[in-house]
């Protein structure tokens, strides 16, 4: 195996590619080429034995004490691709025994740490302290926040300047000379497989700024997670360190927590209502603040004191008032809670978990997805007649659709097209003749239907990309103003008519007659 890995990393080549072509090529030195799949399989190799040095250290050394926020999971690192982070408490034996496994771990690997990339960074720890620790440790000091794995590291709200890197990023690629000849299918998969992913990675860490992004809701996956328990580290820390036994939904929102976790706690009202527990022993459960039934949860009725009157505490589960698929409720509450005792027999099965499902808006419990909660969550506005129609036609989209016959029997009146009906051939036949006039009437006609048609489907694509949507008073509005401006622009010979027609459009202060 250790054979095979090897010729992997020495037997490395490289050639050049110049304008689309491959010249040539050399030999590599060491390491693997950008992008092999055998890379992060050898790095987890690698890593772990690094871990293990760290772990092994610790336990063998009484002196050495983990960060407080790190004791209860006996973090020491964390590490991913080339960035690794080490905790411990700010003492001189604890750091002493970081660095003495790092040393020990660069001995085994030949890897060693890129002094000017490495900070030391110190929270809380007396001067005197600190000032031995940097004697001993090659790092120079730094100072928070930083950038980790591309976004920056901190635990207050996140303020448009941190945002800065994310859209210069997004910017960059936008303007970059090679997407300037990309056809639109092309740009659209650019932003589908590039652009959006730059947005989503930073979405999958912060609750980003409303400017940054209008519309994403990033509570309900982080809830999901904390909700149902799932396996990792994150979630572990959280109900140690924050949940401390309680039930998400009960846990107080503490003052001197971080705006992050604030932030988590406060989308619980918006997505309460779509979490179900499908019980399986009852024992993940909570009795009082998890959803399992329709008349959860309970502890919207049931008072703690009520709970411990009756020996039951904040903490209790399902499965602590099931006894053989029976309810065993105190006989206290037969009249104090009677819809306790209508509560249909519930199948305890012991060898199965609890499991989190989804609710939908129509009762309906799924497992939860990314896509499942967008449609669920996301804001809808009226359909509109083209939403069902696969291609839409220029008569229908443009002129006979309700919402665009609305705008253009209001635009027609101003436009002498009264007469005129809202078909894309009428319309033609009745501009054909005045496709050279320079007429004022001539004129209105022309620019009406132009900004009609450009609007409209400027309307249309913010529905369909944005979920933005117009009244057609909104849109017709617009439109007047736009033709209104572009008559600003012309000079007029001064006749009744003229002056009748620009009173019309009311523009009696327009200041541009020639003289006769």
């Amino acid at each position: 195996m250790v054979n095979w890995v090897m010729s992997c990393v020495t037997s490395t080549s490289y050639s050049i590619s110049i304008n689309g072509e491959i010249h040539g090529y050399f030999k590599g030195q060491r390491g693997l080429r950008q992008g092999d799949p055998i890379s992060p399989y050898l790095f987890t190799l690698v890593m772990e034995v690094l871990t293990s040095i760290l772990q092994h250290a610790a336990n063998s050394h009484a002196g050495f004490r983990f960060h407080n926020n790190c004791k209860k999971q006996k973090i020491i690192n964390l590490c991913f691709a080339d960035d690794l982070f080490l905790f411990a408490r700010g003492d001189t034996v604890s750091v002493k025994v970081i660095m003495e496994s790092l040393n020990m771990f660069r001995d085994m690997s030949g890897l060693v740490p890129s002094l000017s990339k490495s900070t030391s960074f110190f929270c809380n720890v007396p001067t005197r302290v600190k000032n031995q620790i940097v004697d001993f440790v090659p790092f120079a000091e730094g100072s928070l926040p930083i950038k980790y794995l591309g976004v920056p590291l901190i635990a207050s709200r996140l303020l448009k300047s941190d945002c800065k890197v994310l859209v210069e990023k997004i910017s960059k690629r936008i303007l970059d000379w090679k997407t300037k000849f990309l056809s639109f299918a092309g740009r659209l998969q650019l932003v589908n497989s590039v652009l959006a992913a730059m947005y989503s990675y930073w979405a999958a860490v912060f609750s980003l700024l409303a400017s940054i992004i209008k519309s994403i809701e990033r509570g309900f996956f982080m809830a999901t997670s904390i909700v149902s328990g799932r396996k990792s580290l994150w979630v572990e820390w959280i109900y140690a360190h924050r949940l401390r036994g309680r039930s998400f939904w009960d846990v107080k929102v503490p003052q001197n927590s971080s705006w992050g976790w604030r932030k988590i706690l406060s989308f619980r009202g918006s997505v309460r209502k779509f979490f179900w527990k499908q019980i399986g022993n009852g024992e993940s459960t909570s009795l009082w603040h998890d959803t399992w039934c329709i008349q959860c949860p309970l502890s919207r009725f049931i008072s703690p004191r009520n709970m411990s009157q009756q020996g039951f505490s904040i903490y209790s589960k399902v499965a602590d008032v099931v006894n053989n698929g029976i309810w065993s409720w105190p006989d206290a509450w037969r009249d104090l809670f009677p819809v306790l005792f209508q509560l249909n027999p519930i199948n305890i099965t012991p060898n199965k978990q609890d499991i989190i499902l989804w609710r939908t808006n129509a009762g309906k419990l799924m497992p939860f997805s990314s896509k499942l909660v967008w449609e669920t969550t996301r804001s809808r506005g009226n359909e509109v007649e083209w939403a069902k129609r696969e291609m839409d036609s220029h008569d229908h989209l443009f002129f006979e659709c309700s919402y665009s016959s609305t705008i253009l029997d209001a635009l027609k009146e101003k436009s002498c097209m009264k007469k005129v009906p809202n078909k894309w051939e009428d319309i033609m036949r009745w501009l054909q003749p005045k496709a050279s006039s320079r007429s004022l009437n001539s004129v209105i006609a022309k620019l009406t239907i132009k900004a009609t048609a450009y609007f409209v489907w400027q309307e249309r694509n913010y529905r369909f990309f944005n979920n933005q949507l117009r009244p057609p008073e909104v849109l017709t509005s617009i439109i007047i103003d736009t033709v209104k401006l572009k008559l600003l622009s012309f000079k007029y010979k001064e006749k009744p008519h003229v002056r009748k027609t620009l009173d019309d459009w009311k523009l009696t202060s327009v200041d541009t007659f020639e003289d006769n």
